[in-house]
């Protein structure tokens, strides 16, 4: 018998898994087994126990304790139990607000360029302008449209994983304060820089307030070149973190 089909026969029961769920958070000894799972006869506990022999030892004060085949056979466990709860799994309710952040700065996207496209139209349009402007309009909706079914993709990826996947909200992972902070200011800057540059356009050298607007681009530029550098930092520190727990995991 291999040893996968051993392991697999040892924590076949439920009774066999709580007990090494038991032990993986206390050691216990034979009469907390018996009070904490409920168990009457004794003769029943000692054969689940004997069953889990190689998973757990008894040591000299009449503990039992996890051995270190027992930790694998934990996280054997675990990792069985996140397959299964991924059938039933949904995004967390952070990243569905997040993908709804993200639908609502592509539609102001689109907003822009179509109030881009539609600034520069010729006062003489001609069938070649309208065709390149709703090829423009087509391109850039065809686009988003394939950014938000990618993002939502990995959304929904990141929602059913029990691991970080990408810089998405997971469920072992949630975003803190700082990340939506981050995140915000970021979009907030590429859309305030976005207008300004629109503004601009439309209206030429002879624009309002042009000095106030040149301020706004400048401090736009800036928000987006530190809240880029944090946002960098995070994913570069949940990679590394990531990393170093599976090497962690290696070594036991």
């Amino acid at each position: 018998m291999s040893r996968i089909s051993e392991l697999l026969e040892k924590i076949a029961h439920p009774t066999r898994v709580k007990i090494l769920k038991l032990l993986e958070a206390s050691p216990q000894n034979f009469s907390q087994f018996k009070n904490t799972l409920r168990i009457k006869s004794s003769g029943n506990l000692s054969h689940h126990l004997k069953k889990l022999e190689d998973l757990i030892y008894l040591d000299s004060d009449g503990l039992y304790k996890v051995s270190d085949e027992g930790k694998e056979a934990i996280r054997a466990i675990k990792s069985i139990e996140s397959s299964f709860a991924l059938k039933e799994a949904y995004p967390v309710a952070q990243s569905r607000r997040v993908f709804a952040v993200f639908l609502m700065l592509l539609a102001i996207f689109i907003l822009a360029v179509t109030i881009v496209a539609v600034a520069m139209i010729p006062s003489s349009m001609t069938s070649q302008h309208l065709v390149g402007l709703l090829g423009g309009l087509i391109g850039s909706i065809v686009g988003v449209l394939g950014a938000a079914i990618g993002i939502k993709g990995s959304i929904m990826a990141d929602g059913r994983s029990s691991r970080q996947v990408t810089y998405f909200p997971s469920q072992k992972d949630p975003w803190t304060i700082g990340d939506w902070v981050a995140n915000l200011l970021f979009f907030g800057g590429l859309l305030t820089l976005m207008f300004s540059l629109i503004y601009a356009q439309i209206f030429s050298t002879n624009f309002l307030y042009k000095p106030l607007w040149f301020t706004t681009s400048v401090l736009a530029l800036s928000t987006l070149s530190v809240t880029s550098i944090i946002i960098s930092y995070r994913i570069i520190e949940r990679a590394n973190k990531k990393m170093n727990d599976q090497l962690v995991n290696r070594r036991h």
